[in-house]
């Protein structure tokens, strides 16, 4: 699957010999979805098929997404962002979604919580949000907050190339 690739509708146009409005018009004809709808729900799909374990830390989880799926199907859950708002507004709804969880603000490559705080930890579109440097330390936060496995970004990631770096030398799945 190209799910980690970059996939615009430029691009499967591209890839496809079509005009991007050719293909997006075929494209919803067909699955009945935007090319960018189905590619998240297909990427998300992904992720859940990846977690191991009972507990789930979500690194950058912006508005909790991620988490909050993960909490409705029975994961023990604990979300993570660096803005204080979007934790409070997440811990607010979640229960009344179904999906009691906890949120943590803060610094995604400094949590302040114990090694093998969870048994999955993910970091999904959050890398290609930060420079490497700081992606380096998150991480490295990530490999030591994970008890089983690490899961990192399922889509774009920044340009340059330090992932393959990183991940050759932490393991995934520990």
């Amino acid at each position: 699957s190209n799910l980690h690739e970059d996939l615009d509708v430029e691009t499967m146009a591209r890839r496809s010999l079509m005009s991007p409005r050719t293909f997006a018009r075929r494209f919803r004809a067909e699955t009945g979805s935007t090319p960018h709808a189905w590619v998240t729900r297909q990427r998300v799909q992904r992720a859940e098929e990846l977690l191991v374990g009972e507990s789930l830390l979500d690194l950058g989880s912006c508005f909790g997404f991620f988490a909050l799926r993960a909490a409705r199907r029975g994961w023990r859950v604990t979300a993570s962002d660096l803005c204080p708002g979007t934790m409070a507004l997440l811990a607010r709804v979640a229960p009344d979604l179904g999906a009691p969880l906890r949120t943590v603000a803060g610094d995604a490559a400094a949590t302040g919580l114990p090694d093998g705080y969870a048994d999955t930890v993910t970091a999904l579109h959050l890398l290609e949000h930060v420079p490497p440097a700081a992606g380096r330390a998150i991480l490295a936060e990530a490999v030591r907050l994970a008890a089983l496995r690490l899961h990192e970004v399922i889509g774009r990631v920044a340009p340059d190339d330090y992932l393959d770096e990183i991940f050759s030398t932490f393991c995934i799945g520990k």
